[in-house]
Order: C-alpha cells, then sequence, then structure tokens
C-alpha cells in the first residue's frame, strides 16, 4: 500500500506541481505552489 501511496503521490505531484511551476513563472500562485511543496515533503520524509 506504501508504495501504491508513493507512486499515486508522485504522480500527483507531477500532474500537479509542474504545471503549476508555470504559475510560479507568473508569481500569480506562489502559495499555492508552496503549499503543495511542503505536503510533497512532508509525504517523502514519512
Amino acid at each position: 500500500m506504501q508504495c501504491a501511496s508513493l507512486e499515486m503521490t508522485y504522480i500527483l505531484y507531477i500532474d500537479i506541481v509542474l504545471p503549476f511551476k508555470q504559475l510560479l513563472t507568473l508569481n500569480q500562485l506562489p502559495h499555492v505552489t508552496k503549499l503543495s511543496l511542503s505536503k510533497y515533503q512532508n509525504t517523502r520524509e514519512k
């Protein structure tokens, strides 16, 4: 289950955070991107 969860998290990270990088360059949603990155890091550390 953990492996599957990590795969899902990584896929979601690619699908969501990478597109947010385009927004980050425009500085439109930096707080949302930071929130997503912090969630990803928290999942990674566990």
